[in-house]
């Protein structure tokens, strides 16, 4: 994520602090929703705990809401998110919360692609519950992201947003060697999701066993939106094991960072790669594509 001020994560000065605050007024329902900005507040989520050298902060830590409003003045990609950001909390009061808000000034762009997503099954007719519980009334039940309902079975949706270790994104230079990391997208974003079908969904089967699909968006993602390449997913499933009911994996392709201000508001061509071990795919597949008709192609 660019910026036009380079900021570390220390406490910020008085006349920046000014500059975001009246940043923020333009922006109503966002304002309603985090706090203002003081000298305490931090311009960067240290997405690695405290392990990234100072020197490196303001490049491979992601950016707080903050710095995304401090940036606006500047930026036009900044300024058409922060709009179209402002433009979704009036169109769907649900996430008009000071709960998301919170979340938005923790990490800015993992929370902006949740709202965006959640936009894109609205406007493809679905219904989303948000932060769903994979199985309803048990204590520990872990959350998918959100759940729909298609041809009257629950579909729970996982987003996925890679990015890679930290020794590699200290590795990466301008002009990177694209074999290297290639391989090291490849390696990292099918160990990602992976992990996340581990984490929230397979400690609960058999019990746990509806229709599930991962989205993949690498848009907001450091160090893997500046590779080159598409990545062929349709290999994961030779190299992991995914349960019958994993319907796939959704790949929304990328904005060019340099155009993102132009294709904010439009649907974004999506290749579909469906999980060869999924058992239902003749009553869910067809009506996926009819409502998600920005889909360019399927896959596996």
């Amino acid at each position: 994520m660019d910026s036009s001020k380079k900021h570390s994560l220390d406490e910020i000065q008085d006349p920046i602090v000014t500059v975001i605050n009246e940043a923020l007024k333009k922006y109503p329902h966002l304002e309603k929703i985090i706090p203002q900005c003081t000298p305490r507040s931090k311009l960067h989520f240290d997405q690695f705990k405290g392990e990234i050298p100072k020197s490196r902060k303001h490049e491979i830590s992601e950016s707080k809401i903050y710095e995304v409003l401090l940036g606006s003045g500047e930026s036009k990609q900044f300024s058409c998110q922060l709009s179209f950001l402002e433009s979704l909390l009036t169109k769907y009061p649900e996430y008009c919360t000071k709960s998301f808000g919170q979340q938005l000034v923790g990490a800015f762009f993992s929370h902006y692609l949740e709202i965006e997503i959640y936009d894109n099954l609205r406007e493809c007719g679905y219904d989303p519950l948000i932060d769903p519980d994979i199985i309803p009334n048990l204590k520990n039940s872990t959350k998918a992201d959100f759940k729909i309902n298609q041809s009257g079975h629950d579909i729970f949706i996982e987003v996925v947003s890679p990015r890679l270790p930290l020794d590699e994104e200290l590795m990466f230079e301008e002009k990177p060697k694209m074999r290297f990391f290639e391989d090291s997208e490849r390696n990292d974003t099918f160990n990602k999701i992976y992990k996340e079908y581990s984490h929230h969904f397979k400690p609960f089967e058999p019990r746990y066993n509806s229709p599930t699909l991962i989205i993949l968006d690498k848009t907001y993602s450091m160090g893997l939106s500046e590779v080159l390449g598409s990545l062929d997913l349709s290999r994961i499933y030779s190299e992991y094991e995914f349960p019958d009911y994993f319907i796939g994996i959704l790949d929304r392709t990328r904005y060019n960072k340099d155009l993102i201000y132009k294709v904010l508001k439009r649907p974004r061509p999506t290749r579909f790669y469906l999980n060869p071990g999924y058992v239902d795919h003749h009553t869910l597949i067809p009506e996926l594509f009819r409502r998600f008709i920005h889909f360019t192609a399927i896959s596996g």
